[in-house]
């Protein structure tokens, strides 16, 4: 059997795609990689900050750095 090299990469606001995230990752035994941007926080302003950058087609920066891609075979995405 081939062992594949995986990664679960998710963004959360509220906490609740990291706990899907890491529910993936313990079942397909890797490991996850969160992604950040500080702009939006969990409480309702952030939300509606994501709503109205979404609307104008505004893509906020990723603020740490993200593996190379290339490096896995699968790459499993969750955002919230």
């Amino acid at each position: 059997m081939t062992h594949l090299n995986m990664l679960v990469v998710f963004y959360t606001r509220t906490g609740t795609t990291r706990q899907a995230a890491e529910e993936i990752a313990n079942d397909l035994f890797t490991q996850t990689y969160e992604l950040q941007c500080s702009k939006y926080d969990k409480f309702f302003s952030g939300y509606l900050k994501a709503i109205w950058d979404s609307f104008r087609r505004f893509e906020p920066a990723i603020e740490n750095r993200f593996p190379d891609p290339r490096r896995y075979d699968l790459l499993v995405v969750g955002t919230s």
